[in-house]
This record gives structure tokens, sequence and C-alpha cells, in this order.
């Protein structure tokens, strides 16, 4: 009898324990990045952590209200590579932020390179900011819209 109740236990435990779905609402920046990045040829980088007072470097004279960012870039100043993203806090209205976005970050930022591709877009109450090469950007950009 107990073998049957461990068996019927452990078979409801990978029935459903196993099934790993990622809700973009309470993943970690750090774990959206890594999903979203997944399969994309990225540069050695380094992640900074953006608050009010350096938002501006990164994204431009962008008036927005977030809860958290975070910036993933290259060791090699060289190189055209950017990853931002960004959680909002809950008042503010997504669309308008990423049209702000758009008109305000700066893919000439790098004095001697440009990237192929800048793509801002959202999941959600998420933004991403992907300047880098057209094959990565597209690879990172098709992940991060597939997170639930």
């Amino acid at each position: 009898m107990k073998k049957i109740f461990l068996l019927i236990a452990v078979s409801l435990l990978l029935i459903t324990g196993c099934k790993k779905e990622n809700n973009i609402t309470k993943m970690s920046l750090k774990s959206i990045l890594k999903v979203s990045t997944k399969g994309a040829q990225l540069p050695d980088n380094y992640i900074t952590k953006i608050t009010k007072d350096n938002f501006e470097d990164y994204f431009g004279n962008a008036d927005i209200d977030f809860k958290e960012a975070i910036v993933s870039e290259a060791n090699i100043n060289a190189i055209a590579y950017m990853i931002g993203i960004i959680r909002l806090n809950d008042n503010e209205d997504v669309q308008k932020a990423v049209d702000t976005l758009k008109k305000s970050v700066d893919p000439n930022r790098w004095i001697c390179v440009v990237p192929d591709s800048v793509i801002i877009d959202n999941n959600q109450n998420v933004i991403i900011v992907i300047m880098d090469e057209k094959n990565n950007a597209d690879t990172i950009h098709n992940n991060f819209k597939n997170i639930k």
C-alpha cells in the first residue's frame, strides 16, 4: 500500500511540479534578461542597476515612472550592444512609456559604432530596449515577447 501511495505521489509531483512557467510580472529582471537572451550570441557583458539618478544616461531624457530597471552592456565600449529591462509602476501608461523611449533612446551613444537594430517594446508592464546586431535583436525580442 505504501508503494502505491508513493508511486501516486511521485506521479502527481512529476505532472504538476515539472512544468515551469515564466510569469513576467513575477520574474526578476535578471531572469527576464536571461530568458530573453537565450540563443543569442552576446559579447562579454555586465549588468548595471538603473536608478532615477542614472536613468537618463542609458535611456535619454525620458520621464518614466519605473519600479526597477537594469541594463546589460558589453565589457568593451567599441561594441554596440545594450539591453535594458524596465519594470514600470502599476499606474504608468505602458504605451506612452514605450513611445517616449522610442524618441529619447540614443543609438549613437557609442563613439565609433552604431547598432544594426534598435527595438523598444513591452510585455505587460515590462519594457525591453534592445540595441544590437539584427539577428541577436530579433532573437532577444522574440524570446521576450514569448514570456507569459
